[in-house]
């Protein structure tokens, strides 16, 4: 929020800090009117930009609502303070970030949540020391340490961890505004690997944390209270996502050698068909010479002759053994491999109803803060998934369920207004539709505010301002894949960054999965992920563009035909920011769901199947639309299209 506009809500803010302290002076207030208070208090100092004091303050709702009445006196001379330096037009709180308010506390997580949410949260500070690691691009691994902070903040607002959901929010702020250039980049990676230590020790012990905050704005050592042990808690170790990736990757190339192993076996059955012919033609001429009686006293020769036509056929029957027992090699290794695959699926299996759950208490605990009264319906828990898509559908779950309540759903008074509903709703559906899991995510909230995305686009230069005007509402919501398009003047700790989409759609990529967007009739949104069964295995087809061969998820393609039938084709090379070949022959319809349809044109459509999806680091997704790599039969790598994001940047040249 400007400051112009900051300072224009504080004197409402003040005015209501006024109303309402008489109520902490009064010795006989109930706790249910200081309550309410403290609820209309918070929702003025979020309103007027101040988001230190609406968490304190909500700190402190809490702690009434436990039976704490320590903190009706805490809150007089909060609100004290905050009335005395409204007045002198001072912001309402001296500390301002990364300095922690005086009476700010840790936020406490639910046990249920403590295990995944550390764990996500670890996973995430990896992704800054890949940032941090990535030397050669300064700019690009700002992005990459943006998109991992900003889930941080993300998984720290769903699961109930305020706190630290605003340090992250000071922290993304910082990067998002060292993007420029080149020099603020290095700036602002270099203070992000002071900040990267505190977050590790925010995530092993908060209060060490705070206290370490606060005595580097005081310039005193920060406390010797001993560090909390970082060790995990006795028991039996989980295996982790990476050692089944390991272990599902290594099947894949089980299953590759197998082939070669079949492959081998064909042909030397082949070479032994053909020596049998070799033989005989050579028995047959044999015999035509014998009898023509050239050879005359030249018996030992023919017998020479006889002699290698014999070697030849017992060559031909060991190349037939060795065949026959290559070709039951490959098929007890095929047998094994599906039965290793088989039990490694069952060992790392779980409920969607574990994603559901977790992501319906986050959207209930974020629609509580943005004052929304908001419902959660689910269909299709009880489906059983690979243990290792918990986590990405979850990670893009809550992004989806956070732009829903910053963006979609309105309060209960506008949609009264509206003639809707009081409450809002947000529905989330899991299907299998073959080897794919559908997960969707509607709500019925305002839906995309059209005007505003061709506005942004128009001024963003993505494309001309009548382009824009002609540009349907469906057309321009691949529009929102892209980083940093926001609808949402300001950012506060609920979003507004733009990045939301972009986050939900990097947790899918690792695992082969692709999101997209809607409408709902009559009103709001809807997001369908979809992902392989199997995690990170998915059926590609390969195309081949100015001499590079890239790999596009079959549930993508559309029709494929060739260039000359078709109409208002794109050269892929254009949209890979590659050079033309030439050679463009044929053409391949893009259909992602509630999107025209966009026609590329490229070299070569060759065969389908099915891959093993890798993730690669998010710095090199972001220098195109990539989702990850697959590895070859020829064990190169290639690259596999996103195939939302290639159709954004197809509409921004197109339209």
């Amino acid at each position: 929020m400007s400051d112009t506009i900051r300072a224009g809500l504080d004197p409402l803010l003040l005015e209501e800090v006024q109303r309402r302290l008489h109520v902490f002076a009064a010795p006989t207030a109930n706790v249910q009117d200081l309550r309410a208070a403290l609820h209309s208090l918070r929702g003025s100092a979020a309103l007027a930009g101040h988001a230190e004091l609406a968490l304190l303050l909500g700190q402190l709702g809490s702690r009434l609502a436990a039976s704490d009445l320590t903190a009706v006196e805490e809150t007089r001379g909060l609100l004290q303070t905050v009335e005395g330096r409204l007045n002198k037009q001072l912001p309402p709180l001296p500390e301002r970030w990364p300095t922690p308010p005086a009476l700010l506390r840790p936020s406490k997580v639910a046990e249920a949540l403590k295990a995944d949410y550390l764990t996500t949260l670890f996973g995430k500070l990896g992704e800054i020391d890949a940032a941090l690691a990535n030397t050669a691009d300064a700019r690009l691994a700002l992005k990459q340490a943006f998109l991992a902070v900003h889930a941080m903040k993300s998984t720290a607002s769903t699961a109930g961890d305020e706190v630290f959901a605003w340090y992250c929010h000071g922290l993304e702020t910082g990067l998002k505004h060292a993007q420029a250039s080149e020099v603020t980049a290095l700036e602002a990676l270099a203070q992000l690997a002071r900040h990267r230590a505190l977050c590790a020790l925010w995530l092993e012990d908060p209060e060490r944390a705070l206290e370490t905050l606060r005595a580097a704005a005081e310039g005193r050592p920060a406390s010797d209270r001993p560090q909390a042990p970082s060790e995990p808690p006795p028991g039996p170790v989980p295996i982790g996502s990476d050692t089944l990736d390991r272990l599902t990757e290594k099947l894949e190339r089980l299953d590759m050698f197998r082939e070669e192993v079949s492959s081998a076996a064909e042909l030397a059955l082949a070479g032994a068909g053909r020596l049998r012919q070799i033989r005989s033609l050579l028995i047959d001429a044999l015999g035509a010479v014998i009898e023509a009686g050239r050879l005359g006293a030249s018996a030992q020769a023919a017998e020479r002759l006889e002699r290698a036509a014999w070697q030849l056929q017992a060559t031909g029957r060991g190349a037939e053994r060795a065949a026959r027992t290559l070709r039951r090699g490959a098929r007890r290794m095929q047998a094994g491999v599906a039965e290793m695959r088989h039990d490694l699926q069952g060992v790392v299996t779980a409920p969607m109803s574990a994603v559901f759950e977790q992501v319906t208490q986050g959207a209930l605990r974020l629609s509580s803060r943005a004052h929304k009264d908001t419902v959660v319906r689910c269909d299709g828990g009880n489906l059983v998934i690979d243990h290792r898509l918990l986590e990405p559908l979850k990670a893009a779950l809550i992004q989806l369920a956070l732009n829903a309540l910053v963006h979609g759903l309105e309060t209960q008074a506008t949609r009264l207004a509206q003639r809707k509903p009081a409450q809002g709703c947000m529905t989330l559906t899991a299907r299998r539709v073959g080897n794919l899991l559908r997960v969707q995510l509607a709500d019925d909230g305002r839906g995309i505010d059209a005007a505003r995305v061709r506005e942004i686009v128009a001024a963003r230069g993505l494309v001309t301002r009548e382009a824009a005007e002609r540009a349907s509402e469906d057309d321009l919501l691949a529009f929102l894949f892209l980083p940093g398009l926001s609808t949402q003047v300001d950012a506060d700790l609920l979003g507004g960054r733009g990045m939301g989409l972009n986050v939900a759609r990097e947790a899918l990529a690792g695992v082969g999965g692709s999101i997209t967007l809607r409408r709902q009739k009559p009103w709001g949104l809807v997001a369908t992920l979809e992902v392989p069964v199997l995690p990170r295995r998915t059926h590609v087809v390969w195309l081949e563009s100015s001499g590079i061969t890239f790999a596009l998820p079959t549930a993508s393609v559309g029709k494929v035909g060739l260039l000359s039938e078709a109409r208002h084709a794109i050269l892929l090379s254009r949209l890979l920011n590659l050079p033309a070949s030439g050679n463009e022959q044929f053409s391949l319809e893009l259909a992602i769901d509630g999107v025209e349809p966009v026609i590329v044109a490229l070299d070569r459509v060759g065969r389908i199947e099915p891959v093993m999806v890798r993730s690669i680091p998010s710095f090199a997704a972001l220098a195109g639309p990539y989702a990850g790599a697959v590895l070859r039969r020829d064990f190169g790598l290639a690259l596999v299209i996103d195939p939302a994001l290639l159709a954004a940047r197809a509409w921004m040249l197109m339209i």
